[in-house]
């Protein structure tokens, strides 16, 4: 049980959606968030700022610097669409968020 609420804590606050849950200064999440072979990105919910990006998610992309991006220069919807879906996710209608992305290239 603990180890399926740290994993839902976890992916909740690496989608941008409530950073303050889990600490994510501590050892084990860094090593978990720099070493998956996932994409990962958290998102600063009030801004869209990329506030970090994993090894994956630069190589996925195609950008070697994504913190400090927002979101909204990635996204192929508009930032009303973010908006309305993140605040679905918010209000627990999905626990998920499915986004198109731009690449780089």
């Amino acid at each position: 049980m603990h180890g399926a609420w740290l994993l839902r804590q976890t992916l909740t606050m690496v989608i941008g959606l409530s950073i303050a849950t889990i600490s994510w200064a501590t050892p084990d999440f860094n090593t978990f968030f720099e070493q998956h072979s996932t994409p990962m990105l958290m998102i600063a919910v009030s801004s869209g700022e990329i506030l970090r990006a994993n090894p994956a998610a630069k190589a996925f992309y195609g950008f070697k610097q994504m913190e400090g991006k927002n979101i909204n220069e990635i996204n192929m919807l508009t930032p009303e669409q973010i908006n309305a879906e993140i605040a679905r996710s918010e209000a627990g209608e999905r626990n998920h968020l499915y986004f198109r992305h731009r690449l780089a290239n």
